[in-house]
């Protein structure tokens, strides 16, 4: 409906102009074969929406979802639209919208309602296998959360792929090996680690641990440790198991009044994050806030039991039973 109504709208408009003619100027329709300015046959144009349309749908579905950036969705989607016209217009004055097709078509009429199939079934096609090729490289783990945490290569690839600018790839490197994301290079990752010789210890978290706690939490969520304001109080664990020689963490960020993204990342699953550091290795962040729940999924790594003892959580959890 609002295809057609901005169709009729411009047809009132351009009306008003003598030099204007429904049947020869039209409403920039779209066609193949003699509407086509390269003269793309049927065939041809239909598999250049369907391809155009899988690329735009493509890079809207990333951009938009959570591993995407909300600073640069608007960019990325204009880049991308934009490069989409470059190419379409010349082969068949691009569609990749049925409504922007069909609006057009039927106010104008005769050959250009003949010719508007393809530009009506393509674009449905094309979004089909755009939804299927996302959900193929970036599939859900077993958290709610996307695992990859890809949002910089996401876009350095949309960007590359549209522009041929293969340095915008240059900045944030994301770690997707699993559901887990390492803190980033921005952040510090050495820490000067608690020698002790029991098996396991619970340990004193000291500033220097929580800024190292808060800096892995914003890398999982691809944000910078500025968007948190720290760790709740009341919820941080640390402690280090001597059997595995591995740092265990628990704890809950606080996120910044200022920064909607932070907010909307420490919701639902990401109300609690486990964090895991090998001794001589960095930290590495998990969303268990849903973790064993009805709405949840499974923890994504196991917790050592002594650790789960020391901290009085429930046998193979992987967070506190109760959270804020």
């Amino acid at each position: 409906m609002g295809g057609i109504l901005g169709a009729i709208l411009l047809w009132c408009t351009f009306s008003s102009s003598p030099l204007y003619s429904r049947t020869t100027t039209g409403l920039g329709t779209d066609g193949w074969g003699a509407a086509s300015h390269i003269r793309i046959n049927e065939g041809g144009a239909f598999l250049a929406e369907v391809v155009l349309t899988a690329f735009f749908v493509f890079v809207l579905l990333g951009v938009t979802s959570k591993i995407g950036n909300a600073a640069t969705v608007g960019m990325v989607i204009g880049l991308s639209l934009t490069v989409v016209h470059l190419i379409g217009i010349p082969v068949t004055r691009t569609s990749v919208n049925p409504a922007r097709s069909l609006g057009p078509a039927l106010i104008v009429g005769g050959t250009a309602l003949h010719l508007v199939w393809p530009f009506l079934v393509a674009p449905l096609v094309g979004g089909i296998l755009a939804a299927g090729l996302h959900l193929l490289v970036y599939p859900r783990a077993p958290s709610p959360r996307y695992c990859s945490r890809v949002r910089a290569r996401l876009v350095a690839v949309v960007t590359a792929g549209a522009l041929g600018l293969a340095a915008c790839s240059a900045g944030t490197t994301d770690n997707a090996s699993g559901t887990s994301t390492s803190a980033s290079s921005a952040s510090p990752t050495t820490i000067a680690p608690t020698t002790t010789s029991a098996p396991t210890s619970d340990l004193a978290v000291t500033d220097a641990i929580r800024s190292q706690l808060v800096a892995a939490g914003a890398a999982l969520n691809s944000l910078p440790p500025s968007d948190y304001t720290g760790l709740r109080p009341g919820e941080t664990y640390y402690a280090y198991d001597g059997a595995t020689q591995t740092y265990w963490a628990g704890g809950a960020l606080s996120p910044s009044p200022a920064s909607t993204p932070a907010q909307v990342a420490a919701q639902d699953d990401g109300a609690y994050l486990l964090f895991e550091r090998p001794q001589g290795r960095v930290w590495k962040a998990f969303d268990v806030g849903l973790a064993g729940t009805a709405e949840g999924s499974p923890c994504p790594v196991t917790v050592p039991t002594p650790i789960l003892n020391l901290w009085g959580w429930d046998p193979g959890s992987c967070r506190p039973t109760t959270i804020s």
